[in-house]
């Protein structure tokens, strides 16, 4: 690959940061999200009581509804805090912390409408790009689930369809 434009980089530095930090989301809250989903499905007999005659069994069906449904609303709203791209002066001056450069990049990038002395910071910024790798600057956060958390999952939802089935008035 020849040497990148400071622009090109710049806009290849923002997905990249984009795409890390959606895994650093998902991977910090999706646990968060299957929580507050199975709390959701555990207050169904609060959220949707049964009436007077719904079978008991249908309270299975609406604890496991609610419980997808909160975990669906909860996966699109990380999705949606995931997609944002960061300025592209945030990438550049991320580029310059990772290449251990006091602001080469971040100059040459802010300084690349200008003319004249500037060219001078263009070229640097240029020549500190020659050689980036993006995937070992910005490496991608493990996302995968343990065996561990996967029985949680499992565990958790077998305990909305039982605790969620539950109904006061139908005990009294």
């Amino acid at each position: 690959m020849g040497t990148p434009t400071i622009n090109a980089a710049a806009e290849a530095t923002r997905a990249r940061l984009a795409r890390v930090r959606g895994r650093t989301l998902l991977r910090r809250y999706g646990g968060w999200v299957v929580l507050a989903a199975c709390v959701i499905g555990l207050a169904r007999p609060l959220i949707w009581p049964l009436g007077a005659d719904d079978p008991v069994w249908m309270g299975v069906p609406r604890a496991l509804g609610l419980a997808i449904a909160a975990m669906v609303v909860g996966w699109i709203a990380l999705y949606w805090m995931a997609r944002r791209k960061p300025a592209g002066l945030q990438a550049v001056r991320a580029l310059d912390e990772r290449l251990g450069l006091r602001e080469v990049v971040s100059s040459g990038w802010a300084l690349s409408g200008s003319s004249g002395t500037e060219a001078l910071a263009r070229a640097r910024a240029t020549d500190a790009l020659h050689a980036i790798d993006l995937p070992t600057l910005f490496p991608m956060p493990r996302v995968r689930p343990r065996w561990r958390s996967l029985f949680m999952g499992v565990l958790a939802l077998l305990l909305v369809m039982l605790g969620g089935s539950y109904d006061p008035a139908l005990a009294r």
